[in-house]
């Protein structure tokens, strides 16, 4: 019979013993405790191994989809960082892909909405998304020139008032939106 022990020589290993004959180590990354559970042959605990991973891994990434929702590349990190291997993260996302928990299109949307209203534009967005290692074509495919330009009008009747419109303007280049759409706005310009 084989059982499974954490490695005392190593912490991300787990020894498959048949008595005291360590007949295979395997690296178990992911949250592993000693049990009383035998198996029949290396085969078998391996299986169970993988699978064990598997369980906790979309266990894992239903808590985090539990407290907000993810794109599937962020999800994906999450779970990389928590220890799991490429095979498991990528068939966990896949697999809640598959059962529609995860959205990317309806994530993407909603994230640009999100950080339109906090007063963010598109290069704004966009430079935080590429730092995250995300696609960043969808900001503008989902923040219209209309959009920016309300915003910027909103923003721009409460900067007016505080400071001059060159302090303005470059607040406002400075939160991302596109300087010739802030020039429109601001002076009437149309290019």
């Amino acid at each position: 019979m084989i059982a499974l022990r954490r490695s005392a020589v190593h912490a991300d290993w787990v020894e498959l013993k048949d008595g005291e004959q360590v007949l295979d180590e395997v690296e178990v990354r992911f949250r592993f405790r000693h049990m009383s559970k035998t198996f029949v042959s290396v085969e078998e605990a391996k299986k169970f191994l993988h699978d064990t991973e598997r369980k906790q891994a979309k266990n894992y990434a239903c808590y985090l989809l539990s407290a907000r929702s993810y794109a599937s590349e962020l999800l994906g990190k999450k779970l990389s960082e928590k220890g799991y291997s490429v095979n498991v993260v990528q068939e966990t996302v896949q697999k809640l892909t598959d059962l529609g928990l995860l959205q990317d299109e309806q994530w993407q949307q909603r994230e640009v909405e999100r950080e339109l209203a906090r007063g963010h534009g598109p290069r704004f967005i966009e430079a935080k998304w590429r730092a995250k290692g995300l696609p960043t074509e969808p900001v503008r495919k989902y923040m219209t020139d209309e959009m920016q330009k309300d915003k910027i009008q909103e923003l721009w009747k409460k900067l007016c008032k505080k400071s001059d419109r060159r302090k303005a303007i470059g607040f406002l280049a400075r939160r991302g939106f596109d300087l010739d759409l802030i020039m429109q706005v601001c002076y009437g310009h149309h290019s």
